[in-house]
């Protein structure tokens, strides 16, 4: 695990000339969609607010897709551009990427179903429900997070157009690395982005919030990329010993 995380880091940083090439276009795009929904650039009815995933899931898996076959494969096969190949996976992978959303969004609302009103006049009964709450919404979210660790290798699959019942299989006994790998990384770098930068953030430290978020992102694809690898690779031929 901790070799994975450091190449996820160390990686992406010594290809990062031809990673940038390879990923330069969906990166953007990345970027861009978020900006556009980080200012409210385009207004929709709150009813609407889940379309901003959907929207920002496109280009999310577009660039997934893309650090996935250039870690995993090589440059020249990572660079496919709009071929309907490509288009298939981007779309596959967005699909399962809105139903692990799904999950995690199906969870929370769960676990907060039962909230109690803060004008409530029973204090220890409102305190009490408000723990009970938090212990349900902890508890979902880790079991959403667990079926995610334990399916994410699909993920990569779809990207290289691997077997995926066999990545899925390739996960059995690895849940708990996994869900680290998938969901706690993720939720700690975004922690910590936002502590440096929400706080009475302006225009040019959301911005600089977007383009670290985008190149987190890149690390976290890395992470998923380098754990397939290495839980997906035939183990190596014994060796005869040494006469």
């Amino acid at each position: 695990m901790a070799r994975v995380l450091a190449g996820a880091f160390k990686l992406p940083w010594e290809q990062r000339k031809p990673l940038a090439r390879a990923v330069f276009v969906p990166l953007l795009a990345v970027i861009g969609v978020s900006l556009i929904g980080e200012f409210d650039l385009i207004a929709l009815p709150e009813t609407l607010d889940w379309l901003w995933v959907v929207i920002y899931c496109v280009p999310a898996a577009w660039l997934a897709v893309y650090i996935h076959r250039f870690l995993l494969r090589d440059l020249s096969d990572a660079h496919t551009g709009a071929k309907s190949g490509n288009v298939k996976r981007v779309v596959l992978y967005g699909l399962l990427g809105l139903a692990f959303w799904a999950l995690l969004i199906g969870a929370t609302l769960f676990g907060t179903r039962d909230v109690p009103a803060e004008n409530s006049p029973d204090i220890e009964e409102s305190m009490a429900q408000m723990v009970q709450t938090v212990v349900i919404l902890f508890v979902s979210a880790v079991i959403s997070a667990l079926i995610g660790g334990r399916l994410c290798l699909a993920l990569p699959a779809i990207a290289v157009d691997a077997d995926v019942r066999a990545a899925v299989h390739a996960a059995r006994g690895n849940t708990l690395r996994l869900t680290v790998v998938f969901a706690l990384l993720p939720i700690a770098m975004s922690l910590l982005i936002e502590l440096l930068f929400r706080e009475n953030a302006g225009f040019l430290d959301l911005t600089l919030l977007v383009v670290l978020g985008a190149i987190v992102m890149v690390v976290e694809v890395a992470a998923l990329s380098l754990s397939y690898r290495e839980l997906t690779q035939p183990a190596p031929l014994p060796t005869d010993p040494p006469a």
